[in-house]
């Protein structure tokens, strides 16, 4: 009889074992398919700035980039009407004076 509940003990162990290796394994598959998600990001991030590195390699990005940033020319010139065309163009709105206000000024 003793002997039984020894290899029950045993097979229980066993088991439990087996039981905790299973959901180690898979605590550890779910861990690596976060971390391949992770790293495809990763790679497609680093795909698109050695996409925007290559731009920054080509010999006409300085000088278009020095006008769209700085409004210049090859020549190193501003253009013209460059300062009026930034200018925004502002409405007068008349204010609207309530008529009781109307009323109070034409008294004082």
């Amino acid at each position: 009889m003793f002997v039984f509940f020894v290899a029950c003990a045993l097979i229980i162990n066993l088991l439990l074992g087996l039981f905790k290796q299973i959901v180690s394994q898979k605590k550890i598959s779910l861990y690596l398919d976060q971390k391949k998600v992770e790293l495809e990001k990763l790679e497609e991030e680093n795909k698109i700035l050695k996409e925007g590195l290559k731009e920054t390699e080509k010999p006409d990005f300085l000088s278009s980039e020095a006008g769209r940033l700085f409004g210049l020319t090859k020549d190193g010139l501003f253009p013209q009407n460059t300062a009026e065309e930034e200018k925004p163009k502002t409405q007068t709105v008349p204010v609207k004076i309530p008529n009781w206000q109307k009323w109070a000024n034409l008294f004082k």
